[in-house]
């Protein structure tokens, strides 16, 4: 089950997003520093929904790396006003690439988004392992390198798409 939290100042998307493979674990955050307060004290969070005009103390480029500070594997679905090529390339250079406008997406996408991200994760860390055991046991043969081209050739289909 993925755990998540919004702060997307939509308090309805909370009620909507719970189900049966993702825990929303707080009300919709308002603000930038209580956003932080429940990252530290919960250091489990995999997603944060993120409203790119959230109030705080912070730019957003600067919030982000506030985040990151505090749990750089957490993944942020960040919802920006109207699309701007600069604010998306920008939020890229974060490593923020799920980034939607209004509109672009609705309550379903947004729960596949967050279960398929899940089951890619976990389909890459096993064909990671599996590399990771054919290197440590030293099978470096013709067929053992071409399973080993198509393994590396997969992972990155998985990344890709």
């Amino acid at each position: 089950m993925k755990k998540i939290i919004t702060a997307v100042l939509n308090q309805e998307l909370n009620n909507e997003l719970n189900s049966d493979n993702i825990c929303v674990l707080e009300d919709d955050i308002q603000y930038q520093e209580a956003v932080l307060e429940i990252l530290e004290n919960n250091n489990y969070i995999d997603f944060l929904l993120l409203n790119y005009n959230i109030p705080g103390e912070y730019d957003i480029f600067k919030f982000i790396e506030k985040i990151k500070e505090i749990n750089y594997k957490i993944k942020i679905i960040i919802f920006i006003d109207k699309k701007d090529e600069n604010k998306k390339n920008k939020l890229y250079s974060k490593g923020i690439f799920y980034i939607f406008t209004d509109g672009e997406i609705n309550i379903n996408k947004l729960k596949n988004l967050i279960i398929k991200e899940n089951n890619e994760s976990q389909e890459i860390k096993d064909e990671i392992e599996n590399l990771k055991n054919i290197i440590l046991e030293n099978k470096f043969n013709k067929k053992n390198e071409k399973n080993l081209i198509k393994k590396i050739i997969k992972i990155l289909k998985i990344i890709k798409n």
